[in-house]
């Protein structure tokens, strides 16, 4: 299991299942850089407002084929959030970014929003207002895509050994 309650790392503590369950990715995409900056300029401005609280954005980019390529992260938490989302292998979350995010263009920015279930509502208003479209993605949904992108691989890596013998 990814994750087996609130255990002590150094400064980092890692949370319940029942606190990582209460959390949402709100996935936006944009075609240009620089409507990207606008609205995370906009997400940052909202934040220091204190009208919400986000733990951390992820900013992606899809190349032409259509792989997911790190750009950063910027942490807007005041809390100071971990510099990976949860602590959470990011190498297994891009994996389940990847296939959770096929369906988006490719040459687009993708940013990637790690909140709480109950700010949701109102990032999503400010989105309307700013009339940026977005999705929601539970925690459920984006664990399990870090499996099976993780088992895919596994297997991936296998096929070869299965084909010799």
């Amino acid at each position: 299991e990814l994750l087996d309650g609130a255990l002590p790392v150094g400064e980092l503590r890692l949370p319940r299942p029942d606190e990582l369950h209460a959390l949402r990715y709100m996935v936006l995409d944009f075609k240009l850089h620089s409507e990207m900056n606008g609205a995370l300029s906009s997400l940052e401005e909202i934040v220091q407002r204190g009208d919400l609280e986000v733990l951390n954005v992820i900013v992606l980019v899809k190349d032409e084929e259509g792989r997911l390529g790190f750009v950063g992260i910027s942490d807007f938490s005041l809390t100071g959030s971990t510099p990976t989302p949860l602590g959470l292998d990011f190498r297994a979350l891009k994996g389940g970014l990847q296939h959770l995010l096929q369906h988006y263009p490719n040459e687009s920015f993708v940013m990637v929003i790690l909140m709480k279930r109950e700010m949701v509502r109102g990032l999503a208003n400010a989105l309307e207002h700013l009339n940026i479209a977005y999705d929601v993605l539970d925690m459920d949904t984006v664990l399990a895509a870090m499996k099976e992108a993780k088992t895919s691989e596994l297997t991936k890596g296998a096929a070869p050994e299965a084909a010799s013998t």
